[in-house]
């Protein structure tokens, strides 16, 4: 069983958690960017919430599977169904929260 922390540990491991979320928060201000390959899987969002299904061209054509991963696709998808937020707004900030969610791993 570990010892209780002491209150000025306790304070340190918060001010160093703050500086950490500012430094990242700054970060990712500084250097946001949506590379090309993004709007890839933006118009197979786009494409599944106008009934067409995952394709790169609605129908006449066959759908073609060109996206990079299925579940950042559905995850996006749900996102712009649930909550009427575009890819390009959502993406940005849920690539921040699951960073943010991994470091909170790592550390814990």
């Amino acid at each position: 069983m570990a010892p209780p922390r002491s209150s000025r540990s306790l304070m340190v491991l918060a001010l160093a958690g703050l500086a950490v979320l500012a430094a990242t928060l700054w970060g990712w201000r500084l250097f946001y960017f949506l590379t090309d390959d993004a709007h890839i899987e933006f118009r197979y969002v786009s494409n599944l919430l106008h009934g067409w299904g995952l394709t790169w061209n609605p129908p006449p054509f066959r759908p073609v599977e060109g996206y990079t991963s299925l579940s950042w696709v559905l995850l996006l998808a749900a996102v712009w169904k649930v909550l009427g937020v575009a890819p390009p707004e959502s993406a940005g900030v849920l690539s921040l929260l699951f960073g943010l969610g991994s470091l909170a791993l790592v550390v814990v």
